[in-house]
């Protein structure tokens, strides 16, 4: 999956989540599965109780963000591959234990989100990648050709090409009521959609 998936995904899934599951459920109930999940969402918003969708969408793109200029740069190495060190489970869990630990909202909201990736990725398929160190190293990933094997999928591979698609009508449509209806100030400042 490419840019627009991830982030469009992500953050529809994020906005659902808080809409299933609000802040304002835990006065209402004291039990039960929604009262539960929303527990462990409170301290993923900010003190106001709202999601960071800022870092939600960093978050989705997060494991890319790091591993892909890494492996252009030093692709001759073999250490370094498209998806490798950010795209491990290793690096997720040590993101949410930094949130946990340090107790920061953004951080939480950050962790889940690059977890996500590794969904939307479905490195499940790649244990060597998504368990690293555990089973041995990344295995060499010849840059030669990377854009134009990348657009080949883009435009030939329904795995790739659909949620791309959909990630793009949401991205469009949240830029759209951010800009028009949201506010694109209060989005800059603190994150919040809706």
């Amino acid at each position: 999956m490419l840019f627009f998936g991830h982030i469009g995904i992500t953050a529809a899934t994020a906005k659902l989540t808080d809409i299933v599951f609000p802040l304002d459920i835990m006065h209402k109930s004291k039990s039960g599965f929604r009262y539960r999940i929303a527990l462990v969402l409170r301290y993923s918003r900010d003190t106001a109780g709202n999601l960071d969708y800022r870092m939600i969408i960093i978050g989705s793109m997060l494991p890319d963000i790091i591993d892909k200029p890494l492996f252009l740069l030093f692709s001759e190495s073999g250490f370094f591959t498209g998806r490798s060190h950010a795209h491990t489970l290793l690096f997720a869990l040590l993101l949410l234990s930094g949130g946990l630990f340090s107790r920061k909202s953004w951080l939480l909201a950050l962790a889940p989100a690059n977890f996500f990736h590794l969904i939307l990725d479905c490195l499940w398929a790649d244990p060597e990648i998504l368990f690293w160190p555990l089973l041995g190293r990344f295995e060499p990933y010849e840059a030669e050709g990377w854009f134009s094997n990348l657009w080949y999928n883009l435009t030939h591979s329904p795995e790739i090409y659909i949620p791309e698609i959909i990630g793009l009508t949401v991205t469009g449509f949240l830029a759209y009521k951010i800009l028009k209806v949201w506010g694109i100030n209060r989005f800059v400042r603190e994150g919040v959609i809706g």
